[in-house]
């Protein structure tokens, strides 16, 4: 039940993702032809503001799922909506405290960003921030539904209103070229949509509705302040690793080139996506099986996991690195291209990045926070000392030399801690596992990137579907060859086996 669960998340999430992405690549391909590429960077610049903001919900939302894993197994409704009370009234805090800091930064904002665009900086800023903060007033009840390992049920609503929403952004960019109206559309939607979800949730869990006996306990108070307090150093970590790149790039460089950036940060984002929701749909299924409590089938499940991480992972990497400049440069241009150097670097990040999602996700699952909460903390400090170093002798590059070498610390430190606290076992054979991993993505990208060469004379759609096939095989025959005899890659195959006879 724990894997068909898991399988139903990703097919309906990639489903939708797949659409969403389709429309995505339209909407930014008709919105650099009507729009000045700055308004692009503008775009990018006030995301990354905005979660800034956002580390005003400090990870309560991720401590109070992790506390909802074990009332949902034991279906202890009571403490189930306890939880969700409580939940409520910090996210109505936190989303009135974002819009009344976003409202004050606003006056700022034109302070902060040299533009060339005549549009108001400010007017633009408020209706990013209204989405934002809105947000907080109705997203509490879908940490119920993904605890529970139910989120496929949402797919079909979030489905249709993106699609609803990208397709009314089309129109206006076509019909009209206005940016404001453009913009309107995005938060006008998404509130809709919550209004909408959050009256399913309620029909689906109907004992929210009633009132409740008393609170929380202290125990369980304590425990949420606890991992909440642990998460204040991860949040404020990741926002500093993945959310003032375009910052630093619009301060040192400019808002055009965040624009340029932002798309190939469309491409790795959607890669991303697909991975992330692969692997983070058993998310739930990991906090499950870890409150049953079987040492043996936690380590034995983590190997193959990570397995099938790298996997995915290592044929995303070589894929993006060779077919992602000819991409950009048949979709857009090669007046929209960032140089092979940066490309190398991106996907670096990526994979290294991505390779620590398994490792994060049974972390989660088994409420490890406070084992490793100075770890982004001190990452995020080596993040900027280094790309504020480099980006003076090495531009654009330098920004992101400096979130790779960031990313050491934790790619060592943190399964050592999973290991120890949640395994039970020594970490040297995930070391040894990644560093034999690392070496076949790297020597795979060399062998592809050298066959392309040979084979690409001409760039066109053509030749690109030509280089994207071999892509798709040459990558997986060498990771089969490498990997056919291990146990890891025959627990995987038999997963494969056991969901094609449907016996999930």
């Amino acid at each position: 039940m724990r894997v068909k669960k898991s399988l139903l998340n990703v097919i309906s999430s990639l489903s939708s993702t797949i659409v969403i992405t389709i429309l995505q690549f339209v909407i930014r391909t008709i919105f650099i032809r009507f729009l000045d590429i700055e308004y692009l960077g503008v775009n990018s610049l006030f995301i990354n503001i905005l979660q800034m903001l956002s580390l005003a919900e400090l990870g309560v939302g991720t401590a109070i799922t992790f506390s909802l894993y074990t009332p949902l197994f034991k279906n202890d409704t009571e403490q189930i909506k306890k939880l969700m009370n409580l939940y409520q009234k910090i996210y109505a805090i936190i989303g009135g405290a974002i819009f009344f800091i976003g409202i004050i930064l606003s006056f700022f904002i034109n302070q902060l960003v040299e533009t060339s665009i005549s549009a108001n900086l400010q007017v633009i800023f408020i209706l990013f921030l209204i989405k934002t903060s809105f947000t907080y007033f109705f997203a509490y009840k879908r940490a119920l539904i993904t605890a529970d390992q139910k989120s496929y049920l949402l797919v079909p609503f979030t489905t249709i209103f993106v699609i609803t929403m990208k397709l009314l952004q089309i129109f206006v960019l076509i019909r009209t070229g206005n940016y404001y109206l453009f913009l309107i559309i995005d938060p006008t939607i998404h509130f809709i949509e919550n209004i909408v979800i959050n009256r399913y949730i309620d029909q689906k869990y109907s004992f929210l509705k009633y009132k409740l006996k008393d609170g929380l306990s202290e125990n369980t108070k304590k425990e949420i302040t606890s991992n909440t307090k642990a998460m204040i150093y991860h949040k404020i970590g990741d926002y500093v690793l993945n959310g003032t790149d375009s910052i630093l790039i619009s301060h040192f460089i400019g808002v055009r080139v965040v624009g340029l950036y932002a798309n190939y940060l469309l491409i790795i984002s959607a890669i991303t996506t697909f991975v992330r929701l692969i692997l983070s749909s058993a998310t739930s299924s990991f906090g499950n099986l870890i409150a049953e409590g079987d040492e043996g089938k936690k380590n034995e499940v983590f190997l193959t996991f990570n397995f099938i991480g790298f996997w995915i992972l290592s044929w995303s990497s070589t894929c993006l690195f060779v077919l992602l400049n000819p991409f950009i440069t048949l979709w857009l241009g090669e007046e929209f291209l960032l140089g092979t150097s940066l490309v190398t670097l991106l996907v670096l990040n990526f994979y290294v990045t991505g390779m620590r999602i398994p490792v994060a996700i049974i972390k989660t699952a088994s409420g490890i926070y406070n084992q490793d909460k100075f770890v982004p903390v001190g990452q995020s400090i080596l993040n900027l000392l280094f790309s504020l170093l480099l980006v003076r002798d090495f531009g654009l590059n330098g920004i992101f030399m400096g979130t790779l070498i960031s990313s050491i610390l934790p790619s060592i430190y943190r399964p050592i801690i999973v290991y120890k606290n949640a395994l039970n076992r020594s970490s040297k054979i995930y070391f040894r596992n990644f560093i034999f991993y690392l070496i076949i993505t790297v020597a795979t990208t060399f062998i592809l990137n050298q066959v392309i060469i040979i084979l690409l004379i001409e760039l066109s759609w053509v030749s690109f579907i030509f280089i994207t096939i071999i892509c798709l095989v040459i990558p997986n025959i060498i990771i089969i060859l490498a990997f056919h005899k291990s146990l890891e890659f025959k627990r995987a195959l038999n997963i494969i086996k056991t969901i094609k006879k449907g016996n999930i």
